[in-house]
């Protein structure tokens, strides 16, 4: 998508929806386009605002700003909502957007594919954390859910690549030159225990 509305990458924005107030992005998003080009804008994290699922601390949005927002977009304008950590959309949620809209669902990776793209991601990042290293950074991110979904998708919140990737750029600086460890892990990386309430969901679902 992002190849053919803007193939050099020059016209495209990238803004975060938990970190900014929604007079900004309509701001940035109803922008005039500089010199009649056209604009390209990904916005992380809309979605997950308007559903009440976005992480803590950010600005939550209603669903009344997501319409108003879509219904500003200029023509010069393409714009991307990007949610890498909503399950699904919510029929009120899909009510709010234009009939026309493309919707594209891609499931994250999970399990064994995680656990190799964590591996992967290391090594881009010039890092080194093996197989059973990269299990417990998982175990300590996403504790309920990075090996599979949950059957009850109301409450998935997939793993985030941009939360691994930021979490493993910390723990390669902490380490270097060696490699990433567990100890490293319990050190740095907060666990997220309030996750663990999901499985007893999945339990009495």
């Amino acid at each position: 998508m992002l190849q053919v509305a803007d193939p050099s990458g020059l016209d495209t924005d990238r803004i975060d929806a938990g970190a900014s107030s929604f007079d900004a992005i309509f701001a940035a998003v109803t922008a005039a386009p500089f010199f009649g080009s056209r604009r390209v804008i990904i916005l992380n994290g809309m979605l997950a605002q308007t559903t009440g699922k976005a992480g803590r601390g950010g600005k939550g949005k209603s669903e009344s700003d997501l319409g108003k927002l879509l219904a500003a977009v200029p023509e010069t304008t393409s714009l991307v909502l990007f949610d890498p950590e909503l399950g699904e959309l919510n029929t009120t949620t899909r009510k709010q957007l234009p009939g026309d809209i493309e919707i594209s669902i891609n499931d994250a990776p999970r399990g064994a594919a995680l656990i190799e793209l964590t591996v992967r991601l290391a090594s881009d990042l010039g890092a080194k954390i093996d197989r059973p290293v990269a299990q417990k950074l998982l175990d300590r991110l996403f504790p309920a859910y990075w090996p599979q979904a949950p059957q009850n998708r109301a409450f998935d919140k997939p793993p985030s690549v941009e939360q691994i990737e930021s979490e493993i750029g910390k723990l390669a600086i902490a380490a270097y030159p060696d490699a990433i460890t567990t100890s490293l892990i319990d050190d740095l990386v907060p666990q997220r225990n309030e996750e663990r309430i999901f499985p007893l969901l999945d339990a009495v679902s």
